[in-house]
């Protein structure tokens, strides 16, 4: 069960827009903030609105340095003009072609051929072209680390979330999110793991680390990458 609302609330002089959920088995408080986003508010089914306020302004200052600088950031339009593919950027090249859009990819160029040249277009070239890269790679990896059939998952879906890499569910389906692609092979490859692994623990446990680590030992660093990088594969 859950209620939500939205509205705005003045920060440091600011007028910050939040989307409050509140929510049946929430035990804390929590502030989650992404980009062209409202701020994310998680608290338990009964906790009160003053309750809720006084958090936040308890984390004013983070809470406002985070806005600033998502809000800086371009808008998705203005990445149509550079794009990431497995770790590199590449410049975009929108070129018109009758019949099916075709991308190529030259030196620091990536050629998208579209019938038209709307920016549309473009974009929905891009995200088909990425989809089927990544979900070739996501089930790669899924043989690789799923060798011995230690791992017993049922159905796999690509998603477009804007902070979420991937997710396990408690029936056994596995969500990765199709921007993967984006990041190079070896953080694509890691996430997989790190989903995979929920299917024995459904949390984030040290004996979950500890489990990450014997097969990844190089986890944290990946980790540190998405943490550092992840908010500008966008399209």
């Amino acid at each position: 069960m859950e209620r939500r609302f939205e509205l705005d609330l003045e920060l440091g002089g600011k007028n910050i827009p939040l989307d409050i959920r509140k929510r049946f088995g929430v035990r804390n408080i929590s502030v989650s903030i992404a980009p062209r986003s409202p701020v994310r508010v998680t608290a338990p089914f009964f906790v009160s609105d003053s309750r809720i306020f006084a958090f936040l302004y308890s984390k004013q200052n983070w809470i406002l340095e985070k806005f600033e600088h998502y809000s800086s950031l371009p808008t998705p339009s203005a990445f149509l003009e550079r794009t990431y593919f497995l770790g590199q950027e590449y410049k975009i090249v929108h070129l018109n072609k009758q019949g099916r859009s075709e991308i190529r990819i030259s030196g620091g160029e990536m050629h998208v051929f579209t019938n038209g040249i709307s920016g549309k277009e473009l974009r929905m070239a891009i995200v088909r072209f990425f989809k089927a890269h990544a979900r070739k790679m996501i089930l790669h990896s899924l043989r690789e680390w799923n060798k011995d059939g230690r791992f017993k998952f049922r159905r796999i879906f690509l998603k477009g979330q804007r902070t979420v890499w991937g997710s396990c569910s408690h029936r056994g389906n596995l969500n990765f999110n199709w921007k993967l692609v984006m990041a190079p092979r070896e953080i694509l490859h890691y996430i997989v793991l790190h989903e995979l692994m929920h299917l024995e623990e459904m949390n984030h446990s040290k004996r979950y680390w500890a489990k990450v680590r014997e097969l990844c030992p190089e986890y944290k660093q990946y980790e540190r990458y998405l943490k550092k990088n992840g908010e500008k594969f966008v399209l």
